[in-house]
């Protein structure tokens, strides 16, 4: 399926003008799309733009580990590494992780956005975008 080049580079390059979205590994095989996973796929497709969006504000607002986060237009300085959408739905919202690089450059503690539709559920350290227990805690406290 051909998402064309930029599907979620906002301004800019990232990997070449393509970021890799996957299923959350958790609980995952190597197999082919399930059906029902095709179908969270073709809906972040729909949805991507403004899940994005949301995410880049989201880690703009964010406070992580006692650091302000950097002033200016949302996402500057931020590099997206990868997006992961999780097998659950909340009231047929899906639940999808964006991981972003540190913006000191540290590759591997990033930062991550788990967002539930257009919901901010949680921001943290990059884990926090794949990690299916958190998208499991919020779904159980809905």
């Amino acid at each position: 399926m051909d998402t064309g080049p930029g599907v979620l580079s906002p301004g800019r390059e990232n990997h070449g003008g393509c970021v890799e979205v996957v299923f959350a590994p958790e609980g995952r095989g190597e197999g082919p799309l399930t059906e029902d996973e095709r179908g969270i796929f073709e809906t972040f497709l729909d949805q991507r733009s403004s899940l994005l969006a949301l995410a880049l504000s989201a880690v703009q607002r964010s406070s992580v580990d006692g650091a302000p986060a950097k002033s200016g237009d949302p996402g500057e300085g931020q590099t997206l590494n990868k997006v992961y959408l999780h097998p659950i739905l909340r009231e047929g919202r899906l639940y999808v992780g964006f991981s972003f690089e540190d913006p000191k450059g540290d590759i591997e503690h990033g930062l991550g956005v788990l967002l539930n539709g257009e919901r901010v559920v949680e921001v943290g350290g990059a884990d926090t975008a794949f990690l299916l227990w958190i998208a499991e805690r919020d779904l159980r406290e809905s």
